[in-house]
């Protein structure tokens, strides 16, 4: 790790927290949160435009720091001159008043804590740990995903922009690759692969988690805020007596107790719905306990929430944040969108720029997480079309349409949307036209209702056996909250129908990474529901008679075993996922890919043995012919003949050398196997060790 690599690292991460107040009214401690990885966002976007322009190159990463540092510190120089002056707060008060701060949010720190220490774990110890017998990962998910994207953004530092796709030669990268350019950047600047990969993956994950919070309080607590306005818009007499005086200190005795009740429900609905969120899914916890009835034996030695008969939903933390590392940006960018338009519509005002960040993030969010994008296509158009701001209390779709005039039309801020969607189609278009080289409606898009096939045969019992209760607790939650907050949660509703009857990749089940924001805010929900169900509860009028201690008890009862049900299969999906661990590049494939990148141009293309942990592809940031098929087909990419070609050419018949797609430059196969290449006059050994051996194709 070099000096350079940090200070780009850091740069990126103080100008976010600078650039963060320009567009979002957070506090302090949330801005220290969220703007990092804002800034990151940031920073990659500015080094994409300058590296396309000038290619990517050390040169180009500095330019655009310096760019991205510049724009942040007009913003600085602007706040302190635009803004009026105010008392400002010390750092030593600021200090002092952290236990406040913290006891406020305590479900924010609380989530930051546990989420934080397991996913510190996992990230520095199961990602490319260095140990005696190489390089290690964890299970699952992170074997294979780990190698794919060490070989994007290996790829990246040796090859450059436009990305080329290191595990078919020959081609693009058609795959959202922000978040290993990002990497790539850290690499070519010092910085080796291991932190490189951690580091970003950290930021971003904080700052979702605090988006998470920030939107669940601000959509769960709106009611609170109408009610303070409402309340503030009493008629002062002219004259005030005892009466009056006494009747204004009820009005106030009863709204300080409102907002006390509101915060408390709010708080303990976003730490409910944080919980559901990291540990669900599903009922796979039951047959543990079954297991560990029948046979004694208690050891987590399998997936609960997934790979189980008739189990698809995968714990979203071990099935898709830790292995699918352009998940979290996507997730930080998808709820900042959400964040964004929920300010405006509470303030009823437009900030130029937040439209503008709007606008660009969602035209960029197909090169972070294209499925990301597809969820949040939808919802930013029904939140736009629909916001509850233009139409309050009696809000409805047939209301929408009824416009009588020009005035009313501006009034509902049809010229924002018209400004946002130009905008973001204006932008999206190169991406687009980007994307459609590969993608086509018979490999991506398909009419198959029930998701998957467990899906199919019975899909009421097919999610309730993936989510336990939470869809009811959630409907529940839907059926409590105000009818104007609601048309925030109609997106999810709307995909969760779309998902279970579209497919929109190849792998059928990759529609989880579009169930994933549905039940984010389903999570939400459920946990309001929860939250009303044991208020409910402790206020009843059979309760109520009880001391407090005794109620207590009784909401103890009630929430633990539903907050059990809801959350058992994750933890035991998380604990499985730490215990495990493998060797994804021993010692000789690390020094045929260092061999590979000091001996050979950064544009030779390699055939190798197509493992999904194949070192030249994951290490070295050369293109390989084929790569491990089964990351080439969830992509879309007709690999077929390609792969036959390898078969044949690693048989001993070099003769297909002849009749490949693009020439061929070098041969890496395992020293064992060489003896099948050996006597050909059209190969020569570069390299070899004891477990690789380099040809070279004449």
């Amino acid at each position: 790790m070099t000096i350079i690599s940090l200070l780009y690292f850091i740069g990126s991460l103080l100008s976010g927290f600078i650039l963060i107040k320009q567009i979002a009214q957070f506090n302090r401690l949330f801005r220290l949160l969220v703007g990092p990885g804002f800034g990151l966002i940031f920073t990659t976007l500015v080094n994409l435009l300058i590296g396309l322009l000038i290619g990517f190159s050390v040169l180009s990463i500095i330019l655009a720091l310096a760019i991205t540092v510049t724009v942040a510190g007009f913003a600085f120089l602007r706040n302190r001159v635009v803004s009026p002056r105010k008392s400002k707060i010390g750092l030593k008060t600021y200090l002092q008043l952290l236990p406040y701060h913290f006891s406020s949010h305590w479900p924010l720190v609380i989530i930051l804590i546990i989420i934080g220490v397991i996913s510190g774990y996992v990230f520095f110890f199961k990602v490319l740990t260095p140990a005696p017998s190489g390089l290690l990962t964890g299970g699952g998910g992170l074997y294979a995903d780990t190698a794919m994207h060490a070989a994007f953004t290996s790829a990246l530092v040796e090859q450059g922009l436009p990305p080329t796709n290191p595990l078919f030669a020959g081609k693009l990268l058609v795959y959202p690759f922000l978040v290993n350019f990002f990497s790539a950047s850290l690499v070519k600047l010092g910085m080796n692969l291991r932190f490189a990969f951690i580091l970003p993956q950290l930021v971003y994950l904080v700052g979702f988690i605090t988006l998470f919070y920030a939107v669940g309080i601000k959509i769960i607590q709106t009611r609170h805020a109408e009610f303070i306005s409402a309340s503030s818009k009493l008629q002062t007499p002219s004259r005030i007596h005892f009466g009056i005086l006494k009747q204004s200190m009820k009005q106030v005795q009863g709204m300080v107790q409102y907002d006390k009740e509101q915060t408390r429900n709010a708080n303990w609905t976003i730490f409910f719905a944080l919980l559901i969120f990291f540990f669900g899914w599903g009922l796979g916890w039951t047959q543990f306990v079954i297991q560990g009835v029948q046979t004694g034996d208690w050891k987590i030695a399998k997936e609960y929430t997934n790979n189980l008969p008739g189990y698809q939903m995968h714990n979203v933390l071990t099935g898709i944040i830790y292995p699918a590392r352009s998940l979290l940006p996507g997730l930080l960018i998808g709820l900042l969108i959400l964040y964004l338009l929920f300010e405006m519509s509470s303030t009823k005002s437009v900030n130029k720029y937040q439209i503008v960040t709007i606008a660009i993030t969602l035209a960029t969010l197909p090169l972070w997480h294209t499925h990301t994008f597809l969820f949040m296509f939808v919802a930013v158009g029904v939140w736009l079309l629909f916001d509850p701001a233009l139409a309050g209390e009696n809000f409805s779709i047939s209301n929408f349409f009824k416009v009588t005039s020009l005035r009313q039309l501006a009034d509902r801020r049809v010229k924002m949307i018209a400004v946002i969607f130009s905008l973001t189609a204006l932008l999206f278009i190169p991406i687009f036209l980007y994307f459609k080289q590969q993608v086509s409606t018979t490999t991506f898009f398909k009419l198959i209702p029930g998701w998957t096939k467990d899906g199919q045969s019975n899909l009421l019992l097919f999610w309730l056996r993936n989510t336990g209760l939470v869809i009811p607790l959630a409907a529940f939650g839907f059926w409590k909250l105000q009818r104007n907050i609601r048309i925030w949660f109609v997106p999810s509703i709307l995909m969760f129908v779309i998902a279970n009857l579209v497919q929109f990749q190849p792998w059928d089940w990759d529609n989880i990474k579009l169930f994933s924001w549905v039940f984010l805010f389903f999570a939400l929900l459920a946990g309001y529901g929860l939250t009303k169900l044991t208020s409910g509860i402790y206020s009843s009028s059979v309760v109520e008679k009880f001391p407090v201690i005794f109620r207590k008890i009784v909401l103890i009862i009630f929430a633990v075993p539903i907050l059990f049900s809801l959350t058992a299969s994750g933890f035991l999906s998380i604990a499985l996922n730490l215990a495990q661990e493998y060797t994804i590049y021993d010692k000789n494939g690390i020094a045929v890919a260092e061999w590979i990148k000091e001996h050979t141009a950064p544009s030779d293309v390699f055939l190798i043995d197509p493992w999904p942990n194949h070192p030249v592809s994951g290490l070295s940031g050369r293109s390989v012919y084929i790569g491990y098929p089964g990351q080439l087909w969830v992509h879309g990419l007709d690999y077929y003949k390609r792969e036959q070609q390898v078969k044949d050419i690693l048989a001993g018949k070099t003769e297909v050398l002849a009749q490949t797609e693009v020439p061929i430059n070098y041969i890496v196969t395992t020293s064992n196997l060489k003896v099948k290449l050996m006597h050909t006059p059209r190969l020569a050994v570069l390299y070899e060790n004891s477990g690789f051996s380099v040809f070279q194709v004449k």
